[in-house]
């Protein structure tokens, strides 16, 4: 792709394959959109961020769903603890920010999905 495509104004050559792997959002499973310790509530927080619209096909909900596999796959194999020993034990708190609403079957994924008890941090008794 050349900057004649889009509307940069560099005056280099663009690497579109590259660019997909730099991307952000739910279109990237291979990418943590926003990685954080709330020192609030005391969690990790895992955001994952939907700038497009909604379309109900089965791409975005393809999509939602590795995402959100990928962020589960980051907490419980280790990933994370490994990366930031100081997080172990913590709860965690996966989130999706949207720019819209989700349609009627994102939203019935995204219960699917957040109803899950996969919390890596063992409970605390009452």
């Amino acid at each position: 792709m050349s900057c004649s495509d889009h509307e940069c104004g560099c005056e280099h050559e663009h690497d579109q394959e590259h660019e997909h792997e730099l991307a952000t959002g739910v279109q990237n499973a291979a990418v943590i959109d926003l990685f954080a310790h709330d020192q609030r509530t005391d969690e990790v927080l895992l955001v994952m961020n939907e700038p497009r619209a909604w379309d109900g096909t089965d791409l975005r909900l393809h999509e939602v769903q590795e995402k959100f596999n990928a962020y589960v796959s980051f907490l419980l194999d280790g990933e994370m603890t490994t990366a930031h020993p100081e997080l172990t034990g913590k709860q965690a708190r996966i989130e999706l920010h949207c720019a819209s609403m989700p349609d009627d079957r994102a939203v019935a994924l995204l219960g699917a999905c957040f109803c899950q008890d996969w919390n890596p941090a063992p409970k605390k008794d009452p």
